[in-house]
């Protein structure tokens, strides 16, 4: 497992959650309005999410959380997390959230993404990268399609309360290597 607390993109860093981020990352987790229809939220009390946030919940061998930043204000605008998957070892999956309504559809989840990504394979030895994602969530999809994923499966999962119904996207280290999206990352 990688420790790298910061990543940074062109318009983006990726930032290990300190103590400033806490009621940020409650708010995330909690908030209807935030998850909208294709996330569930967490039914968590304030002290039994403090108590996750004092262990190592967030940031742990297997996996680590990071709050999405603007880089020109460092103002917070989501939440990315990936984990090594308990069915593979070598393959990690991603899940990301952006918080503010008003910069979604503007490449910001793309872009950090597309950054994880590539700081995944270039720092850890895993053969793919996986991602979830309701069937009618057309633009996360769109955004998988982009970063070279391709749909693996469609899959029946439980989210929290709700049956969903969801796609399996997969970028094996393969294509990974061949795409120019992430060859070019910089312009």
């Amino acid at each position: 497992m990688f420790k790298q607390t910061q990543i940074f993109s062109r318009r983006l860093i990726l930032r290990k959650p300190d103590i400033s981020y806490k009621d940020y990352l409650y708010t995330c987790h909690t908030s209807e309005e935030i998850k909208g229809e294709y996330l569930s939220t967490e039914k968590v009390s304030i002290n039994e999410f403090e108590q996750r946030f004092s262990s190592d919940y967030f940031w742990n061998e297997r996996s680590n959380t990071y709050v999405i930043l603007l880089k020109d204000t460092t103002d917070p605008v989501g939440v990315i997390r990936y984990w090594v998957t308990n069915h593979n070892r070598d393959v990690a999956a991603i899940s990301v959230l952006i918080s503010d309504k008003n910069i979604r559809s503007r490449g910001f989840g793309t872009e950090a993404q597309k950054s994880l990504i590539i700081s995944l394979f270039s720092n850890l030895n895993i053969t793919a990268v996986e991602m979830y994602t309701d069937i009618d969530n057309l633009p996360q999809q769109k955004c998988l399609n982009k970063l070279g994923f391709d749909c693996a499966d469609s899959v029946n999962y439980q989210d929290k309360d709700k049956l969903r119904t969801g796609l399996l996207y997969r970028l094996c280290r393969e294509n990974y290597n061949s795409l120019a999206v992430y060859r070019f990352h910089y312009e």
